[in-house]
């Protein structure tokens, strides 16, 4: 496995936990 591909997956998983955590902040917001 290239590096560029490992380092493309840590990217992607650390942008997919900020979505997460930024519409976890929203929904607790709006509850």
């Amino acid at each position: 496995m290239p590096k560029s591909d490992i380092f493309g997956i840590i990217s992607l998983s650390s942008k997919m936990l900020l979505a997460l955590r930024s519409l976890w902040i929203i929904v607790s917001l709006e509850s």
